[in-house]
Order: C-alpha cells, then sequence, then structure tokens
C-alpha cells in the first residue's frame, strides 16, 4: 500500500472528529519510535541468519539453508510474502545463495517467518496446515523442527499455541508430538503479555 495524503486522511477520518489530532499526535510519537526500516530489517535477518546457523549446529549459513525450507503459506499483500522477497536479497547479497535452493540436501527445519505473533491464530492455523499437508505421520517420523521469527512476539501465544498444536493433533490423529523441542521462536522484540498480572486473570491479554 503506499501510503500518502490521501491515504492518510481516509485512515484518520473514520475516527471521531474531536478524537483525530489525538490520534495523529500518538501516530507521530509512535511511529518514530517502532517503525522498522527495510535497512535496519536487512540487518537483523542478516544477522540471525548467523545466529541460527550456530544454535542449530551447521557449520555455516549456506549449509543450514541447504538443509531448510521458507514456509510460504499468507496470501499475496500479507506482511510475510514481503519478508520472503527481503531475505531473498540477503541471501543473495551476502551468500550468493538462491533462496530456491534452500532444502536440496534434505529439509531438517522449516522457517516461519512473520512481522507479529500476537494470538498466535494465525500462525496456529499455518503450520497446523503445514503439518498437514505434508503428512501428519510423516511429520511425527521427520523430526522436523519448527524455527519461528518475528519482529514482536507476546510470550502468552508462545507459552500457548504450542500446547494448543498438540492438543489438536492428539484429539484428531491421536499423535503426540513434543512441540517445546521440535519448536522455537525468535524475535526482536517481546511483549510480555502474562494474564494473570496483578492477582487478576485477564482472559484477552494484549
Amino acid at each position: 500500500v503506499h501510503i500518502d495524503k490521501k491515504h492518510i486522511l481516509k485512515w484518520i477520518n473514520q475516527f471521531n472528529p474531536d478524537d483525530r489530532e489525538i490520534v495523529l499526535n500518538e501516530l507521530l510519537y509512535i511511529l518514530p519510535n517502532s517503525y522498522l526500516t527495510e535497512e535496519n530489517t536487512l540487518r537483523i535477518f542478516k544477522n540471525e541468519f548467523e545466529i541460527l546457523s550456530k544454535n542449530f549446529g551447521y557449520k555455516s549459513v549456506e549449509k543450514f539453508l541447504d538443509k531448510s525450507r521458507f514456509i510460504d503459506c499468507q496470501k499475496v499483500g500479507k506482511s510475510q510474502k514481503i519478508l520472503l522477497e527481503i531475505i531473498r536479497k540477503i541471501l543473495l547479497e551476502n551468500y550468493n545463495y538462491d533462496i530456491k535452493q534452500c532444502g536440496r540436501k534434505g529439509v531438517e527445519n522449516w522457517i516461519y517467518i512473520d512481522d507479529v505473533l500476537a494470538s498466535g491464530g494465525t500462525f496456529r492455523e499455518d503450520i497446523t496446515e503445514e503439518i498437514e499437508s505434508f503428512g501428519v505421520k510423516n511429520f511425527k517420523d521427520s523430526n522436523i523442527k519448527i524455527i519461528s521469527s518475528f519482529f514482536i512476539l507476546h510470550t502468552w501465544a508462545v507459552k500457548n499455541v504450542p500446547f494448543a498444536i498438540e492438543q489438536k493433533f492428539k484429539k484428531d490423529y491421536d499423535i503426540k508430538f513434543e512441540f517445546k523441542e521440535r519448536m522455537k521462536f525468535y524475535r526482536v522484540a517481546e511483549i510480555d503479555n502474562n494474564p494473570y498480572y496483578h492477582h487478576y486473570f485477564n482472559s484477552n491479554p494484549r
């Protein structure tokens, strides 16, 4: 989406006239402190591939990628498509590696990239569909690890999403997964939204 004056006016006009100035002032405060430029995004991803390679015991980024594949499951226009295009550029420019070569020596890792893990609903649905498409028993036997990377990650989702996926497959297929071992989360920033704060329960933590 191209952000221009017309786009901003259309967006702000959805609010009550009395609230518009407040909303715009808050946006002007928040945006400079939270907006990730393409330059910063490239830097973050480049560093992350070095970290992932070491964490999972590969001698180089190339060897890690040879055994990994990126999950590409979201519709055009969604953030995942944009991020995968950025990653394609990083791999070519820094490693002379074509993203199409990923997994050419067998797949030991699935890499899931997105901007935010909030409630975890989208991630849960995407991963469930990927496993079912791959074959639930095949996935069970493969020991493939799911490596997910987000710019912003909510801790409550990290705690609950693996358990929710496990319960689904236990109920629907009578198969038990140990996703605490096979599902790893990485992030740039973390939001601790545990709902049991201050001795009360928030059923919809954000």
